[in-house]
């Protein structure tokens, strides 16, 4: 075990002068490395406690047709991930599902173009995220489409709290429940896009 050595500035010669200098160095290098060993801890204990930046997202990439829009709900299919690579949640493309594998708040984006046979009368229609794992909706949204309207641009972003009851449940986005049938609709531009922002994994005791 080192002894640390006390000097007396009033008693200082050149000696002790240089002999003080090093000691003065040693002395901060070992806070600096203290405090290196304790950022790193920190770290390592946040990443665990943390989510760090958590996102992804699935998205289709050129205009598909998709059965028209009636009573009936139906998922709208995706071909291709978002980013290169997500955090904290999984694309599933092979049922155009996201998988939230963090608890906590995540931001979801959706939009979309459809593109449908318009006709001389206003009529509504469904939007909604849906737990496909549970069969129950997450969060829902109704669009007006006014008289002879052949088309409607849907953008929406909305908080969605991701409980520990509902990690690893697919989730996907669905439209139906038409006031009037919307018939040979084609899909434009889709996206299914979500940000963790909530810091802390879960408020829940």
């Amino acid at each position: 075990m080192a002894v640390r050595r006390h000097y007396n500035p009033n008693l200082a010669t050149p000696e002790t002068l240089e002999a003080m200098r090093f000691w003065v160095q040693n002395e901060i290098q070992a806070i600096g490395n203290g405090m290196q060993a304790g950022f790193e801890g920190l770290a390592s204990e946040s990443l665990a406690f943390f989510t760090a930046a958590g996102y992804g997202g699935i998205k289709q990439t050129s205009a598909v047709g998709i059965s028209d829009i009636d009573a009936a709900f139906q998922t709208l299919p995706a071909d291709a991930d978002t980013l290169i690579k997500a955090r904290g949640v999984t694309t599933d493309l092979a049922n155009d599902a996201l998988i939230f594998n963090v608890p906590g708040v995540w931001q979801v984006t959706l939009s979309t173009t459809l593109e449908f046979v318009d006709i001389n009368a206003g009529r509504t229609f469904d939007a909604r995220l849906f737990n496909d794992t549970l069969g129950s909706p997450a969060l829902s949204t109704t669009l007006f489409v006014g008289r002879n309207q052949a088309g409607v641009n849907f953008s929406s972003s909305l908080l969605l709290d991701v409980p520990v009851s509902v990690v690893g449940d697919s989730l996907v986005v669905q439209i139906g429940n038409a006031s009037t049938d919307f018939t040979g609709v084609t899909m434009h531009d889709y996206r299914f896009d979500t940000v963790h922002v909530s810091e802390l994994e879960s408020f829940e005791t």
